[in-house]
């Protein structure tokens, strides 16, 4: 007879370790590991992943350019979204609900809050939830950390949550401590996102300037940029990708002043910033492509374009 007593012993004292098939601790039946994601040292890293060809309810967790796998367990209304190494998205409760889920690649997930998924920290600290029209902000064990008031906002590069308070005369910030303090918004000007660690892009009669989230000094990017579409600020906060007015996706280097044309194979929508800034994915109506910012190196995607990563 073989003695399972000694594994059965150490298996007891590692967290998550189970005899057989392994059960999420938010379920009572078998769970199912996320997938894995295997990153080149020279290529882009792991993201999440939509078919555009497939359900709207269907993420892929893998690399750009290589080998995609669906996330099985994902098929609520929520975005899913990847933070330091930990994929968060939603499961359909009935009709209209969802839970929020959480796991690190290649493990199972558990369940960390009820309702709408929106923005989580760079590092998967933390995920923004909203529910019965209150909106809080949850760490990744599922501990309310604090209520927030607004839905939505965005994540500095310091891993701070930006989102503009009801009267919008300032931006309300919160760190993962759960304190706030507020950034007076000057009058006439409209928050467009966080740019790098510490700032806040703002839109007003004199273009794109730049807010300081601790300071509260606004002043110029050190580069003209007129009012564009959809501007995303880089998390190191060297970089601005934009729409121009004639449709096509550009960066900005705030340094020297540069513009880089990205590539435009179907009307863009919109740009994803890889969390070390490395990368941008640039989404189109049909599909898109992820482009490497040191030498402008493009993989196509195909029908495939990157949610998060």
């Amino acid at each position: 007879m073989t003695r399972r007593v000694p594994v059965l012993l150490a298996c007891l004292a590692l967290a998550g370790c189970s005899i057989g098939t392994p059960t999420s601790p938010a379920s009572s039946g078998p769970c199912k590991p996320l997938p894995n994601a295997t990153v080149a040292a020279d290529g882009p890293p792991a993201a999440i992943m939509r078919d555009l060809s497939g359900g709207p309810s269907e993420y892929l967790l893998g690399v750009p350019g290589g080998s995609v796998a669906r996330i099985e367990e994902a098929t609520g209304f929520s975005a899913a979204r990847l933070g330091g190494g930990r994929v968060f998205f939603s499961v359909r409760r009935g009709a209209t609900d969802q839970d929020i889920r959480a796991g690190k690649l290649g493990e199972c997930a558990v369940t960390v809050g009820a309702g709408t998924m929106a923005e989580v920290d760079p590092q998967g600290r933390a995920v923004v939830v909203g529910a019965n029209g209150k909106w809080k902000l949850v760490d990744n064990t599922g501990k309310t950390v604090t209520d927030l008031v607004a839905p939505g906002g965005a994540w500095t590069g310091d891993g701070r949550l930006v989102e503009p308070v009801p009267n919008g005369a300032a931006l309300a910030v919160y760190d993962l401590s759960g304190a706030r303090h507020d950034v007076p918004l000057p009058k006439g000007t409209v928050p467009q996102g966080t740019l790098g660690p510490h700032q806040e892009l703002v839109a007003s009669a004199a273009g794109i300037q730049a807010l300081d989230l601790d300071s509260g000094a606004i002043g110029p990017l050190g580069q003209k940029l007129q009012s564009q579409r959809t501007l995303s600020g880089s998390p190191d906060g060297a970089w601005i990708s934009f729409i121009d007015q004639d449709g096509t996706p550009q960066l900005l280097n705030l340094g020297d002043g540069s513009t880089v044309a990205l590539p435009n194979f179907s009307p863009t929508v919109g740009t994803t910033w890889s969390r070390d800034s490395k990368w941008v994915a640039v989404q189109g109506l049909y599909g898109g492509v992820a482009f490497r910012v040191a030498d402008r190196k493009v993989i196509d995607m195909g029908s495939l374009i990157v949610v998060s990563w």
